[in-house]
């Protein structure tokens, strides 16, 4: 079997789930970690997944429980472009440097800060903590893109953009905590008076602060699924 024909086996619309590893396909239709041709919520069935096998919490000891049905060409693919080879460089980069790993870790702790800085202002209206949740909001504004552009580059490496549930959830998240990061910003910076009334804007801009926790615990949480997917 080719990659052509091995595309067609996706698992979804009721037809069988293949997926090749090295020069061997495999019937993954049963298992029940490959429901409607998914697996943990990353993996589409009617692909070769062998290059994704070094990166996965198992060895390839795991396909011993599911039939072997035939056998895979991998000839059949086609032969690495320019755009192949520099996947293949940053994927290895990726790899040993973990840039989205890295890069996360700035924007989580900042907009944690500032929900916690938000907090202690409101119930103690001290200027020290406004100026320290100023800064720190500022701060993860400027790590977030580069946070949420390592993810997409490592979604790309590992995962060809495959557009599973757990990257909508990613996704989405993303979006909502960028929303509200410029939510802020822009009040903070055209309206500084409005973050300490109790108007309708002051409490939009507070709702946003205390809100920032939850998403990025929340986007932590779906990444800890795709490093360690049961």
């Amino acid at each position: 079997m080719n990659f052509k024909k091995l595309n067609k086996f996706t698992g979804s619309k009721g037809r069988p789930a293949y997926i090749a590893y090295k020069d061997k396909i495999f019937d993954v239709s049963s298992s029940k970690l490959w429901e409607d041709g998914i697996h943990a919520n990353i993996h589409q069935a009617g692909q070769d997944l062998t290059e994704f096998m070094s990166s996965a919490p198992h060895g390839p000891e795991v396909l011993e429980r599911v039939p072997e049905i035939g056998r895979y060409s991998r000839s059949s693919q086609k032969s690495p472009s320019a755009m192949g080879n520099i996947k293949e460089f940053l994927f290895h980069q990726h790899k040993k440097l973990h840039f989205h790993l890295a890069s996360a870790h700035f924007p989580i702790s900042s907009f944690i800060f500032c929900s916690i800085l938000d907090v202690l202002y409101l119930f103690r209206d001290h200027e020290p903590f406004a100026i320290a949740k100023h800064y720190a909001l500022l701060f993860g504004a400027l790590a977030l893109p580069v946070s949420i552009g390592t993810g997409i580059l490592s979604w790309w490496l590992h995962y060809n953009l495959a557009l599973t549930s757990i990257f909508k959830k990613k996704i989405s998240a993303s979006l909502v905590l960028f929303v509200l990061v410029g939510i802020c910003l822009i009040i903070e910076l055209t309206n500084p008076e409005g973050v300490k009334s109790a108007s309708l804007l002051g409490w939009i801009y507070h709702a946003s602060m205390i809100s920032f926790t939850p998403l990025v615990m929340y986007l932590g949480y779906q990444g800890g699924k795709i490093m360690y997917p049961r």
